[in-house]
């Protein structure tokens, strides 16, 4: 895409979530301008938000860094690796800093893979080929 002029609110920061008493709404504060909004966004759009968020955050960088293969990397403080409770994926959960805290479910047909990515990465990490990562 080329330059082009947005018709939209340019926000200028996020100044805080809450939630409502009963679980349903997020409650997301944005400051635009000298004004701040609080926008609700029903629970069952948060994942949308996250995975469109994610996506948008992606593309930036590749624009940015003028290459498609970038990736965003989250920073992790943590990790911890349960099963689930029908043993049928390893539940990875990762603590980012500030509190966030992603989880995966990994299928058990992954854990061969998984085994050898890690194999090598822990004797030579040099063999594993690498994307762009920011």
């Amino acid at each position: 895409m080329t330059n082009m002029e947005i018709g939209a609110y340019k926000i200028d920061d996020i100044t805080g979530v809450d939630v409502t008493e009963d679980g349903l709404h997020a409650l997301f504060r944005f400051r635009i301008g000298d004004t701040e909004t609080v926008f609700a966004f029903p629970f069952r759009m948060l994942m949308p938000m996250m995975q469109s968020v994610s996506a948008g955050f992606t593309k930036c960088l590749q624009v940015l860094d003028a290459d498609p293969n970038t990736k965003h990397v989250l920073p992790c403080e943590n990790c911890t690796i349960t099963p689930s409770p029908d043993f049928q994926h390893m539940i990875f959960s990762f603590q980012l800093p500030g509190g966030m805290e992603m989880s995966y479910p990994v299928p058990r047909t992954h854990a061969a893979k998984m085994r050898n990515a890690m194999s090598i990465f822990m004797q030579d990490p040099g063999k594993i080929p690498m994307g762009k990562v920011q």
